[in-house]
């Protein structure tokens, strides 16, 4: 059973072997019960205290997570994660290469439903009738078959359909994406601000 430990209105999690958490295990460092650390860098997931300590640091996330309210520093560590490992994957462009990569494809989607919504609009607007009747003129408007409709606007439909299910997803991948981006650049900001990152390099261990 896990302890709760209120510390300055904030909790540590503490348990009954008291295993330091991820972050002063990596650092060989005693954890103690108000480790700043310790609520979001659990024992069992090392990797991810790991990838923040590479890219920021493990000072400059001390630095950041005592200079928010408690109540906004879940998502900070969420969006340094994030940011962390986008980074380490892709040195140059990080997570803005993700989103881009979203955009993209978003793009694509919305071209190819714009092209599905054109070729219903053929259907729809032109009929083939069918042979000549006797009696009828030749040139007499030409009547569209219901079959023929009601299966060219199925497929229609069920292509516009597929698009638009693929073009949600896509939306809400991209939204989630940046409200991450959008809690990181704040926590950077509010790094940026208070000096923390003009020697990041120097200042890690």
């Amino acid at each position: 059973m896990m302890l709760l430990i209120m510390m300055d209105e904030q909790f540590c999690v503490m348990s009954p072997s008291n295993s330091p958490c991820a972050a002063c295990k990596i650092q060989r460092r005693k954890c103690t019960q108000d480790c700043v650390f310790a609520p979001y860098f659990p024992p069992d997931n090392p990797q991810r205290f790991s990838y923040v300590h590479q890219v920021f640091g493990a000072s400059n996330v001390a630095k950041i997570l005592g200079d928010i309210n408690p109540a906004q520093r879940e998502d900070a560590v969420k969006s340094l994660a994030y940011e962390a490992e986008a980074r380490l994957r892709d040195p140059v462009y990080g997570c803005v290469g993700v989103i881009s990569v979203l955009q993209h494809t978003l793009k694509l989607l919305q071209a190819q439903l714009l092209t599905a919504k054109k070729e219903l609009a053929t259907y729809v607007g032109v009929g083939v009738g069918p042979p000549p009747m006797h009696g009828i003129p030749p040139n007499a408007p030409q009547l569209i078959m219901p079959d023929q409709l009601f299966q060219a606007q199925s497929q229609a439909q069920a292509q516009a359909q597929a698009q638009q299910f693929a073009m949600a997803a896509t939306r809400d991948q991209d939204d989630m994406m940046h409200q991450d981006i959008l809690r990181l650049n704040h926590v950077i900001k509010r790094g940026r601000q208070n000096g923390y990152f003009q020697e990041i390099r120097n200042t890690r261990r």
